[in-house]
């Protein structure tokens, strides 16, 4: 019975490398390991040409171990959790103790021959093995971008001697599109009427896809004279840079209101021309939370223009729009008056924006028909 207590000791010393052997012989590690994205091209999955592949991401695997031994790495790859596609690997070489061995996300999805890997099940064939998955990521992919969605790599390792894998390494791609930015107050598009404002501030509002991860949203305000309004071909190049989100703060106030207003020192007369950009993510350009906005690529709205006027035009216009929703005789538009609300003189129908005489044409004819009113913010 003294002994026990030696050959226990013996006994767990003895199964100490069985255990290194059996449970830890690979680490494994994505860098990064998640990216958002706002578009991303159907191209980056390309088998046939793997070097072209848009760097993603790396692994990086080490061998943890005290001995050499040959390693099998398992791949899959899924789309909002259906898969894409599943392949088993063999190295041709052991890999000694310490050695690293680092793979991108082009020699992972690739069907090229490896001078370190032999394919021993499953491959990969290319966007073929993606569209067949699902309909609406078919159509998608077809007009050359992932749609919406999330895109997961797995990654399990072993060495050929275990029996079975050790814990899977993921790798997470999160694509969500932002879509066009729509303008809708004030102004038109450049190339129409341009609506006279007198506004006091005046209001921009706009209307753009939310995802979570875009984080800011910057103004651009140009001023022409009264005698040249702008065109398609001059709004971007010439008249004067009047405003311009200046803070980043600023413009990560604007990406969740959708709106901005201030006693801008508008000069009557002259044609004002606004455009919002917001930042935006592609392959070449990943998301992470420690890159600032302006990092970014950038997503533009169209330009919408307007006069402004400080004479009694305008202050007519609103007159006669508030006379015709008081003759609507609804008591939550009549209460707003009451409290002193009046009509900023814009009428916005379809995202389309009207003023002036537009305006209350529009109102007028709507008012002769059968509508229902609600008040909403």
């Amino acid at each position: 019975m003294k002994h026990l207590p030696k050959l226990i000791i013996l006994l767990m010393l003895g199964l100490i490398p069985m255990q290194v052997l059996g449970n830890n012989v690979f680490s494994g590690a994505f860098t990064p390991n998640a990216i958002s994205l706002n578009e991303l091209s159907a191209a980056t999955f390309d088998p046939d040409n793997a070097a072209g592949q848009t760097h993603l991401t790396t692994l990086t695997i080490t061998n943890i171990s005290p001995s050499s031994h040959k390693l099998m790495m398992k791949v899959k790859l899924t789309w909002n959790g259906m898969r894409v596609l599943e392949a088993e690997f063999q190295s041709r070489e052991e890999i000694a103790p310490s050695e690293t061995i680092m793979l991108t996300n082009g020699e992972l999805f690739t069907d090229a021959l490896s001078s370190d890997f032999t394919l021993l099940s499953g491959g990969y064939t290319g966007i073929n093995d993606i569209v067949n998955i699902d309909p609406t990521l078919k159509q998608a992919l077809l007009s050359g971008y992932f749609p919406d969605g999330v895109i997961k790599a797995e990654v399990s390792l072993r060495a050929v001697t275990a029996k079975r894998y050790e814990p899977s390494i993921f790798f997470t791609i999160t694509i969500k599109n932002t879509g066009p930015i729509l303008l809708l107050s004030p102004g038109q598009k450049v190339g129409s009427t341009p609506p006279q404002v007198n506004m006091k501030p005046v209001s921009f509002m706009w209307s753009a896809l939310t995802t979570g991860f875009n984080r800011a949203a910057w103004l651009t305000i140009r001023e022409f004279p009264q005698n040249l309004p702008p065109t398609q071909t001059s709004v971007a190049l010439t008249g004067r840079l009047f405003y311009e989100t200046a803070s980043d703060q600023d413009a990560q106030d604007l990406i969740t209101n959708f709106m901005f207003a201030d006693y801008l020192p508008f000069n009557n007369g002259c044609y004002y021309a606004w455009q919002i950009t917001l930042d935006k993510y592609n392959e070449n350009n990943p998301f992470s939370s420690s890159k600032k906005p302006k990092d970014s690529e950038s997503l533009k709205s169209e330009w919408f223009v307007f006069q402004y006027v400080t004479d009694g035009t305008t202050v007519e216009n609103e007159s006669e729009l508030k006379t015709l929703l008081m003759n609507l005789n609804d008591s939550a538009i009549n209460a707003l008056f009451v409290q002193g609300f009046n009509p900023v003189g814009n009428v916005i129908l379809n995202g389309r924006n009207y003023s002036g005489h537009e305006a209350i044409k529009l109102l007028r004819e709507i008012t002769e028909k059968d509508v229902e009113i609600r008040i909403g913010n």
